[in-house]
């Protein structure tokens, strides 16, 4: 039918769809096979991406939920104000600034600088909002300007018990840690240097302070923002001073540690020669700057080796290492975990504590009332007094005793026999020590006793405060008028906020000086391990000798090494050496060099029969010994001085070699008595005659013995003056080889 028309018939051969069926083929097989393996893909990299985010989130979560932000810290202290019900619910889209309020009471008088010192004062946890939080301050201030010291006392005291122990720990095992840490590094270096020598840094570069003389003080960033007048920098000259010092910077830091290096070099070169006991350190020019100084004179210190350690080679000076610094460790301390978990509420419990707690508010509350405090503060309207119950009185708690008793009482009785200031056990009834594990669990109950203890202490305070406003109540009594006209609720208050604010400052304040204690006694090396304890050298630090009286200083000289405080006997010829020698150059002591072997014999003998103990004199008796005048001896029939020793001598030695029965003149007497030649012939001089009288023979006899004595005299002051000059020369020799 369709052939019979022939326009059908075309426009048969018109519509071949082949092409578009093709055409159709590939967009069907693209969207069911490439699109769709496109589009899965895609879902999966999204979805993937979402996982990362959520465990992002989760950690950021983590990380958020452990800090605080400004409204948070700010909540914290004013628990009042805190948003709650409905508008907790909503607070992150309505959320409004805060804190402003608190300064709309500020007046005129507490903007000017006179009051600046109030405004350094942080708010506290406020229990009465606005209308205390500038009073509270205002106590705060004038409680540190009329500071009492038994409540500071009383704060150091409630934190040995309840945080010292747990920070003590902590910052012990923080600071040794660094100081093994530093040792480790030392002996590295050691080892990598060798017997190397340390050249000089050389040429000194410009300091960069000298730049900085041209300006103003610098800022924060070391780099100063003004010229000497006063001027602000323009960003320009603020970038080109910038430039010029960071080029002047780095070769100063540079040469800083190069002279660091090589004067650590020069001092350990002057410690090897001093590793023995009693050795004293002698600083040269080039490192006398390194000399410790005195704490309160700044004057130099001498410095003494007092032990050893027996490698010497590996010897450590407690200076090598790096010195423990309180208040740097002091922040990482707080941040343990059980450190922080004792400082959260620190203040609070505190507080609460007794002997904190009741002198701290009557001091505060004193304070409070003065009616300078309460300017510019909305004073709130005295309540009537309400209806009372009487306090029901607290009951006590079973097994309640006083925490230093618990040990020595009831089940514990007899069975320990000492404690330490606590009433914490140390020892058995036998003497024997407790042990570190068995002492930890006496702690632990001890602490279990005290924490029951005190609130039990606290409830009784607490008791007797309500029962005396009770009976004030009953009695029908109102409120007493103060002077600063202010109710006593109000007062109460704001002494309550101002007292934790008080509180924290102590507390910050003790703690920081403890840690600086505790750097102290950790740098002392108390607390380093066995291996580095026993490589240490220790010191003595003393002060320069500045002794002016000639006997003393020999005697001190003498005991240099010892550093007793006492002479032996058998040191007694190198005492009267060092008397000829005369040191202090003042002449009054040089005739005691001149005394013989012999005699010294005689006087150390003499010495040992009387004032010595066991071959040792102390300094201040032989001083007297040496300087006395009596001949006459003490009652137990020894000589009490040189001289009277010298006189006994004397005569002893004349018993020997002469007869009392033997006449002689008065000039052979003075003779044979050890009398001067000279002296007798003036004495005995015959008056002027023409004629000489002829000498007898006794005469005779004593001139001839008086030139042998005299020429033996000469010999041995000539034998003395030469052993002198040798030893000066060798001590001048000794100098010159050190100075080289």
């Amino acid at each position: 039918a369709l052939a019979s028309h022939t326009s059908l018939s075309a426009l048969q051969t018109g519509l071949d769809c082949t092409e578009v069926f093709d055409a159709w083929q590939v967009a069907t097989d693209q969207a069911c096979s490439g699109l769709a393996d496109t589009f899965s893909t895609s879902g999966f990299a999204w979805l993937l991406a979402g996982a990362c985010g959520f465990i992002g989130a989760l950690g950021q979560y983590w990380i958020w939920r452990n800090l605080k932000d400004n409204r948070t810290l700010f909540f914290d202290e004013h628990e009042d104000m805190k948003p709650k019900g409905f508008r907790k619910l909503f607070c992150c889209f309505c959320a409004t600034s805060v804190g402003d309020d608190l300064e709309a009471g500020k007046t005129q008088a507490e903007e000017t600088p006179k009051e600046e010192s109030e405004k350094a004062v942080s708010p506290s946890k406020s229990t009465g909002g606005a209308k205390t939080g500038m009073a509270a301050k205002r106590i705060a201030i004038r409680f540190f300007e009329a500071f009492e010291m038994s409540i500071e006392e009383n704060v150091k005291a409630f934190l040995r018990d309840e945080l010292y122990p747990t920070y003590d720990e902590s910052f012990k095992s923080l600071a040794v840690a660094d100081r093994v840490a530093s040792w480790k590094t030392l002996e590295k270096e050691k080892q990598s240097r060798g017997d190397a020598e340390v050249p000089p840094p050389g040429d000194q570069p410009t300091d960069p302070a000298t730049l900085l003389s041209e300006y103003r003080e610098p800022g924060p960033d070391g780099v100063p923002t003004a010229d000497s007048e006063g001027k602000p920098l323009s960003k320009k000259a603020l970038a080109a001073l910038k430039k010029d010092l960071a080029l002047l910077q780095k070769p100063w830091d540079k040469w800083q540690k190069d002279k660091k290096k090589h004067e650590a070099y020069l001092l350990s070169k002057i410690r090897k020669q001093c590793l023995e006991k009693y050795a004293e350190v002698q600083y040269t020019e080039e490192v006398e700057h390194l000399r410790p100084l005195s704490p309160t004179s700044r004057t130099p210190l001498v410095v003494v080796v007092e032990e050893v350690p027996e490698d010497l080679e590996r010897a450590v000076w407690s200076d090598e290492i790096e010195q423990v610094i309180g208040q740097k460790l002091d922040v990482r301390v707080r941040k343990d975990k059980a450190v922080a978990k004792k400082l959260k509420g620190l203040e609070d419990r505190c507080f609460k504590s007794i002997n904190v707690h009741e002198p701290l508010m009557k001091k505060l509350m004193a304070l409070s009332d003065d009616q300078q405090v309460w300017e510019g503060v909305k004073i709130q309207a005295v309540k009537k007094p309400t209806k009372m119950k009487p306090p029901k009185e607290p009951k006590m708690p079973k097994g309640l005793v006083d925490p230093i008793e618990h040990f020595k009482s009831g089940k514990h009785e007899g069975k320990f026999g000492a404690f330490d200031e606590k009433g914490v056990p140390t020892e058995t009834a036998d003497g024997t020590s407790i042990d570190d594990k068995k002492q930890k669990a006496l702690k632990k109950e001890y602490d279990g006793v005290k924490d029951k203890w005190d609130k039990h202490q606290q409830a009784t305070a607490k008791y007797s405060q309500d029962l005396a406003k009770y009976e004030k109540w009953k009695e029908g009594g109102e409120e007493e008028a103060s002077a600063s006209g202010v109710p006593e609720a109000q007062r109460s208050a704001a002494c309550g906020t101002a007292a934790l604010e008080v509180l924290r400052r102590l507390v910050d304040r003790a703690v920081s000086e403890h840690a600086e204690e505790m750097a102290v006694e950790v740098n002392k090396g108390g607390h380093d391990p066995a291996e580095l304890a026993s490589l240490m050298v220790k010191v003595v630090l003393e002060h320069e000798d500045k002794t002016t009286d000639p006997v003393l200083k020999v005697l001190k000289t003498v005991d240099k090494k010892k550093r007793s405080g006492m002479t032996e006997v058998a040191e007694l010829p190198e005492v009267f050496r060092l008397l000829k020698e005369d040191e202090l150059q003042v002449g009054t002591h040089v005739c005691f060099g001149d005394i013989t072997e012999e005699e010294v014999n005689f006087v150390s003998r003499s010495l040992e029969d009387s004032i010595a103990r066991q071959g040792q004199i102390t300094h201040e008796d032989l001083k007297s010994y040496i300087e006395g005048q009596d001949l006459e001896p003490g009652a137990d029939g020894m000589p009490t001085s040189l001289a009277g020793c010298l006189v006994a001598m004397r005569l002893e030695s004349w018993k020997k070699a002469s007869s009392v029965e033997k006449l002689m003149s008065p000039r052979a007497w003075r003779l044979q008595l050890g009398g001067s030649l000279s002296t007798a012939a003036e004495e005995e001089a015959p008056k002027e005659t023409n004629e000489a009288p002829e000498p007898t023979n006794d005469e005779k006899g004593g001139k001839d013995k008086d030139k042998d004595k005299d020429k033996e005299k000469d010999k041995e002051k000539d034998k003395e003056k030469d052993k002198d000059k040798k030893e000066k020369k060798e001590k001048k020799e000794k100098k010159e080889k050190k100075a080289k």
